[in-house]
């Protein structure tokens, strides 16, 4: 079973890609912390949401960086060609349902 639940803060603002079938962001997910370093440890997550709804689309991509969401989707990874070179990405995607905006940027 594939299924993902990520919660962290937008990196930057979210933008369209190219082909205007999704959303795209990227959110810094803490996930422990590293005494040595006094430091949090962070794994910075690759998203897509398709179809978000005008909405959050406008608010993701204007004010989002720094927002704290919240999601549920499932792991996708996908394979494409640039000049000539196999590329590999792998992504969370968001199931539009499960999408949450738990803290506005502080």
């Amino acid at each position: 079973m594939n299924n993902f639940t990520g919660s962290g803060r937008l990196v930057r603002n979210a933008v369209v890609n190219k082909d205007r079938k999704g959303l795209k962001f990227t959110i810094a997910a803490q996930f422990g912390y590293d005494a040595g370093a006094r430091a949090r440890l962070v794994e910075y997550v690759p998203c897509v949401i398709f179809n978000p709804g005008e909405n959050i689309s406008k608010l993701l991509q204007t004010e989002g960086k720094g927002m704290l969401i919240e999601f549920q989707g499932r792991i996708q990874t996908s394979k494409f060609e640039i000049e000539g070179v196999l590329q590999y990405r792998t992504e969370a995607v968001v199931t539009n349902k499960t999408f949450c905006i738990l803290k506005s940027k502080d």
